[in-house]
Parts: C-alpha cells; sequence; structure tokens
C-alpha cells in the first residue's frame, strides 16, 4: 500500500506492509508477486481503512493485532480475486491484471487457496474468538456471492439480485472490517453489528461507483460485459427490455463486437446510470444514517474519510 494513499497515515501503511511482510514470508512461489501487488500505489487498502478509522471511535491506541487483522483483511481480498478469475477469464478486475496475468486457472484457485488458509492460520494466532467468527462469516458470504452469481448469469439477473450478490460478494470483508475494528475498540455488541452495516452499506455503494465509472471506458466495459458477470447498469437496462428486443440483445452481450459495445455504452449512459447513480446515493445514505447514531467520538473523521470517495460520483 503506497504512502500516497489518501485513506491511511504514512505510519499505518507502515505498519500493515510490514504485517504483510513478515505474514507472507515462506517458500511458497508468487508470494513475492502478492507482496508487491499489495504494497503497489494502485492498490486502494479500503479494508484497513475502515478497521483502523472504526477502532479509533473507541480507543486511540492502536494494537498491533489490528495490524494483523487489516493485513489479513487485505489477504483474504486478493484470495477472493483469485478464485473470481477462474470465472472473470477476461480480467475485468483491472487492478489484478498484472497477477492474473501470470498463472492461469489451476495456479489462480491454488494460490488463492494458500492465502485463504494462511489468513486463517494469522487470526488463530491472535487468539480472539470473535474475529475470527466475523472473518469467517465474510468468507462464508463471498462464497454465497460467487456463487449466486454463476448461477445467475447478469443478462438473466435482476437488479435485487445483483446487489445482494455485490453485498455478499464484494461488501462482506468491508462489512467485517468495520466490525473488527469495532471489536479490537473494545465497543459493545450494539456497536459492533451497527458499524458492520454501515461497512455493507458502505462497500456495495463502492461497486455501484466502480460501475458508473466502468460506464466511461469502453475497454473496461466490454471487458465487464464479456465477463457475464454481476453489472447493474446493464441488469437494470435488461429489465425493461421484453420479448424479441430482450432475445436480440442477449445474443449480442453474448458475444459483444465492438459495435455492440458502443451502442450499449450510449444506452447505459442514459437511464441506468441515472438509477445507479441513484441506488449508490440510497446505499450511502443509509450508512451515513448509521453513523449519525453514534455518540460524538471521532464520527467526523471517519464521516468525511469515507463519504469522500463519492465526490465524484455526486453523492
Amino acid at each position: 500500500m503506497s504512502d500516497s494513499s489518501p485513506l491511511l497515515f504514512d505510519s499505518e501503511i507502515q505498519k500493515i506492509n510490514s504485517a504483510i511482510k513478515t505474514n507472507l514470508q515462506g517458500p511458497v512461489p508468487f508470494l513475492s508477486d502478492i507482496i508487491r501487488y499489495l504494497i503497489d500505489s494502485h492498490y486502494t487498502p479500503h479494508r484497513s481503512f475502515l478497521l483502523l478509522r472504526c477502532f479509533e471511535l473507541f480507543q486511540s491506541e492502536q494494537p498491533e493485532a489490528a495490524y494483523h487483522t487489516a493485513s489479513t483483511l487485505e489477504l483474504l481480498h486478493v484470495a477472493s480475486v483469485l478464485h473470481r478469475n477462474i470465472t472473470e477469464t477476461n480480467q475485468t478486475r483491472r487492478q489484478m491484471k498484472s497477477l492474473d496475468s501470470l498463472w492461469g486457472n489451476e495456479a489462480s484457485l491454488l494460490l488463492g487457496d494458500y492465502l485463504l488458509s494462511i489468513s486463517f492460520q494469522i487470526l488463530t494466532r491472535l487468539e480472539q474468538i470473535d474475529i475470527l467468527q466475523c472473518v469467517s462469516w465474510a468468507t462464508r458470504s463471498i462464497a454465497r456471492g460467487q456463487m449466486l452469481e454463476v448461477s445467475e448469469r447478469a443478462v438473466q439477473g435482476d437488479p435485487e439480485k445483483c446487489l445482494q450478490v455485490y453485498s455478499e460478494k464484494d461488501a462482506s470483508l468491508l462489512a467485517a472490517a468495520a466490525k473488527c475494528g469495532a471489536i479490537w475498540g473494545g465497543a459493545n455488541r450494539n456497536f459492533q453489528e451497527q458499524l458492520m452495516t454501515f461497512g455493507e452499506k458502505w462497500g456495495v455503494a463502492l461497486v455501484l461507483k466502480n460501475d458508473l465509472q466502468i460506464l466511461d471506458d469502453p475497454q473496461r466495459l466490454h471487458e465487464k460485459i464479456s465477463s457475464k458477470l454481476s453489472f447493474f447498469p446493464l441488469i437494470v437496462w435488461l429489465g425493461d427490455l421484453k420479448g424479441a428486443e430482450l432475445e436480440e440483445w442477449q445474443k449480442k452481450i453474448d458475444k459483444p463486437s465492438e459495435k455492440v459495445i458502443l451502442d450499449l455504452k450510449g444506452k447505459l449512459n442514459r437511464g441506468p446510470k441515472e438509477k445507479t447513480l441513484l441506488v449508490m446515493q440510497k446505499f450511502l445514505g443509509e450508512a451515513r444514517k448509521i453513523l449519525f447514531q453514534f455518540p460524538d467520538f471521532e464520527i467526523r473523521k471517519l464521516h468525511e474519510a469515507s463519504f469522500s470517495q463519492f465526490r465524484t460520483q455526486n453523492a
């Protein structure tokens, strides 16, 4: 994680990077690539950010265990992306291209499994059962979301199922990060659960923000459509089509040409883009409401930092 990250202080970045390097020591091939990816300037440590800022709502001195937990959540994120690569053959996770291009499906699966196992080994050493249970819940949610996504292809899905996929597959680690921060901070159960819900709402909004950015990039749009996985603007638009028109577009999307992508870009940047923006703002509003239920700890700092991520999307 680069020192240029606006989400974390330099000292925090250094401690998380140190924990990553310590926990990934060993003779296993490709670990050096993982380490380089995690400290690369293009990687955004959202999970670490949420954990440390939620911790600060209750305590000021962050224990070493909090940094090991944060680094573990980043490893689990990479593991989930590597597993996702089994189905996303067109590398729609653009920021993982440097890793995906090195290996095929088998290596991605094995390395993802290794990161998963080492993550739980780290968490077990911390001897905090609530942290272990929270992260276990997140990994189960990711698996459920991925299975739902594969079983309900984008061209056959509906917006609510797409949001469910986003919540489970993408936002569950962010929800876990917020709760883990509260646990290490000594918060009561009620605050832990509220922050977990905040992390989930904020995480879904983050995925929708990414969808909006994809709409402005023809290459990323082509990759996303070709993956046949969840993409909210597309699902919203397909939901308004009927009969022969829907059938025709489903065939076009199955093997999209450059012309089809350009046509789609024009169509998705109208109503579907507005709908995506509205739904993103709805999730952000729900996240804000949760934060404002808290006593005035350091809530302003968390609020300003977390919602600054959405300023370019008129949130």
